[in-house]
């Protein structure tokens, strides 16, 4: 018995790590433009993985990148809290995601613009073992 209330203590004291997110954009006119589809790469690095989107949006938009995590998924959402325009730039966002050790998916959804544009599911893959 004693034996079994030490496991219940030890299991109950492990704590699995939440993944951690980090995001640079590149300004407007410094992107490559892409092709008429987006383009996403995903790379394994030591700590976790590194994402590359490329795709044409709004030159006015100010995108905000935000990450949820879900049963074995890491969702990453997107959205323009600036302005909608006439004008087309490219949109470049390089994502890294840590610990990502017992998740199995990545999701991405953009981007978001206020009530009018709700969220849209961009890319989905398993994470690299």
């Amino acid at each position: 018995m004693a034996a079994m209330v030490v496991a219940l203590l030890i299991i109950g004291c492990i704590q699995v790590k939440q993944p951690s997110m980090a995001y640079g954009i590149k300004p407007c006119g410094e992107a490559q433009r892409t092709s008429v589809n987006d383009e996403f790469r995903l790379e394994k690095t030591a700590d976790g993985i590194n994402l590359l989107q490329r795709q044409n949006y709004v030159c006015c938009a100010n995108v905000t990148i935000t990450m949820k995590t879900e049963d074995r998924t890491i969702g990453i959402y997107e959205e323009n809290v600036g302005e909608m325009c006439r004008c087309i730039c490219p949109f470049e966002a390089n994502i890294t995601v840590t610990d990502t050790a017992g998740y199995e998916r990545i999701e991405v959804y953009g981007i978001k613009f206020r009530d009018a544009q709700g969220y849209e599911l961009l890319f989905n893959s398993t994470l690299p073992s």
